[in-house]
Formats: C-alpha cells, structure tokens, sequence
C-alpha cells in the first residue's frame, strides 16, 4: 500500500539528486506550503500531516483511495480537495473543512450524496459520472443539500443515472447544474425544478431522454428566467421573452375557449353590453317572433365582426320584409319606416 506522507509530499519539492539539509529545513518548508500535488502516485490511505497546516490546495486525483481520513489536519486554511478518480464509495469525514469551497469527487463509486451538513461554504460539488451497478442511481441526501442550498453555485451530477431531480429545488443559488447523460424523461418535472432556481445561468441536459419530447427547448427557456446557455447554445432574453409571450397567448385562448365552450362567458349584443339567457329577439310588423331561445347563448364577437354579423342579418330581413329600424333592446321590421308607430327612425337605420 501507498501511503500520503510527509516523506512523498517532501519528495515532490525536492530537485532530482538535491537533499534536505535537515529535518528543520524540511519542516520549515512543509509549515509554508499552500499546495500539494500527490496526483497519479498510486496512493490508496491518507496519512496525518499535521506538519501541512497553511495547505489550501490538495491534489490527490487518479490514484487508489477507498476512504477519506485524517484530513483534519487541513481545516484552517483548505478549500480545495480534487479526489476524482479514486476508489471511494462514501463521503465522510469531511466536517471539520468548514472553509472548503471546491470539492471533486467524480469517477468514483459514490452512491449517495452525504456528509456536507457543516460545508457551509461550498461553492462548487462534482460528484459525475460516479461507476454505479445497472439499475443503481446517485442518490442526495436532502439534509446536506439544504446545508450547502445559500452557497452552492456549481453542480455537476452528469452521467449518474439520475430519473429525477425534485431534490435540488433547494439550491436557491446554483448557478451552473450540468446533469448531462442521466436517464431523466419527465418534461415537467424538469421545468418545474428549474423554475424554482432563480439564478440558474447555465443548464446542461444533453443525452437525456427528455431532449427528445415536443417542446422541450422552448419549455425550459419559458421556465427558466435567468438561464442563459442550454445545452451548450445560447439563450438570449429576447428568444425568451418572445416565447413566454407565445404561451402567455396559448393560455389565453385555451382560457377563452373553456370558458364559451360552458356557456359561461357573456356575449355581447350590438352596442357593446353583455346579455345573459336568451339570443335577441326580431320581431316582424305582423308581431313573429324570431330567435330568443332560452338555452342558447351567442358567443362574443370581436367589434368588427359583430357589426358585420349585425348587418348581414339586416339586409337578410330587408329582402324578406322590406326596409326596418333597429330599437336597442329588439328588431322591427315593416313595410313603411314612416308609418309604423313606435319606431325610432333617427336611431340605428340600416
């Protein structure tokens, strides 16, 4: 086994053939130093170097570690810890780095995102492409994402298998989610978590099952008001804004739709007021009556359309009953405008 000394960390300060003078020079420079590099050195545990106190920077990816210990010598000044690549399988032993920021854990074999409940201070997680059994998904614990929810603002969770990403509805900071390659498929679930992510800029979803439904692009555009790259492509705020419009104006004719579709609309006759109940009705000199049936309700027409509707009827019933006046409430036909008692003849001739 590999071992994360003093003694390998020493090594890789010192020129080839060059010695330390003592072991005080040596300490000395330990005491000072603010990264280490043990990257790629087949290291499988991680020894106590208490001697690395100022160390804020370790570098400790593609290497053979199972577990994560004695890294509690670094909790001053540490706030950045690379250990992709590795063996691990659980996340632990991290709470006492209570200034760290940026933490990599991708390429393991994670299976539930734990343990951050005191990273207050994390700013960016990697936990991608974790090497999980088929059928296996990353899970996240609720409790560590509501811990790290007012300082995230980076997190790759691409090619982990995911179904579903209700959970990070929390992270009201994130700024970048690259969830790339999982198996998500449920387009509103997706647009639903976005809209709760007030300050989401940049969103990765490419290799997911839910790229291939309708609407998809436009969907997530619609639902997220800060985002401006998806997939890779740019989101510009009058593309948005040109489509929140479009589905504004969707939902408004839908709206208007069910509503005359039950009759629950009030249309409008010719002067503009609405009536409730009954068609208007047209009465002839010889005192028929037309329309006004009870169960039926016109639908209201735009200005325009309704005077030409109005007009068409008029001269349908000039033809069949001669010249006519119009009263507000109802329709008089007959033969000699100027004879006929009780019509207005100043108001509403045709």
């Amino acid at each position: 086994m590999v071992h994360l000394t003093t003694d390998v960390i020493s090594k890789g300060l010192l020129l080839r053939h060059q010695k330390w003078s003592s072991d005080e020079e040596k300490e000395k420079l330990l005491s000072k130093l603010t990264h280490i590099y043990a990257h790629g050195k087949n290291i499988d545990v991680i020894d106590p170097i208490p001697e690395c106190r100022n160390v804020s920077v370790i570098y400790l990816y593609d290497n053979s570690i199972n577990c994560l210990e004695n890294l509690q010598h670094f909790d001053s000044k540490l706030t950045h810890l690379y250990l992709h690549d590795n063996k691990l399988s659980k996340i632990d032993n991290l709470s006492t780095l209570r200034h760290l920021k940026k933490l990599y854990l991708g390429y393991n074999q994670i299976t539930v995102v734990e343990g951050l409940e005191n990273l207050t201070n994390l700013t960016e997680l990697h936990v991608e492409s974790q090497r999980l059994a088929p059928g296996e998904t990353l899970l996240l614990d609720p409790r560590s994402l509501r811990a790290i929810a007012e300082s995230l603002q980076v997190l790759n969770l691409a090619g982990d298998q995911l179904q579903a990403i209700s959970d990070l509805a929390v992270l009201s900071c994130l700024t970048q989610l690259l969830a790339a390659h999982n198996d998500l498929a449920d387009l509103r679930s997706v647009t639903d978590v976005v809209t709760q992510l007030p300050c989401l800029r940049v969103l990765h979803l490419e290799g997911n099952p839910v790229c291939r439904q309708k609407k998809y692009r436009e969907s997530i555009i619609v639902a997220g008001d800060a985002l401006e790259s998806l997939d890779d492509k740019e989101v510009t705020t009058t593309s948005r804004q040109f489509l929140k419009n479009w589905v504004a104006n969707k939902e408004m004719q839908k709206s208007r739709a069910d509503l005359v579709r039950r009759n629950t609309l009030p249309a409008l006759n010719y002067d503009g007021h609405s009536y409730e109940g009954s068609l208007p009705k047209f009465t002839t000199s010889k005192g028929s009556v037309l329309g006004g049936s009870s169960s039926y309700m016109m639908p209201a027409f735009p200005s325009r359309q309704r005077d030409s509707v109005l007009i068409r009827s008029a001269q349908s019933a000039r033809k069949a009953h001669g010249s006519f006046s119009m009263d507000p409430s109802v329709f008089r036909f007959g033969g000699d405008l100027t004879k006929e008692p009780g019509i207005c003849q100043s108001e509403g001739v045709l």
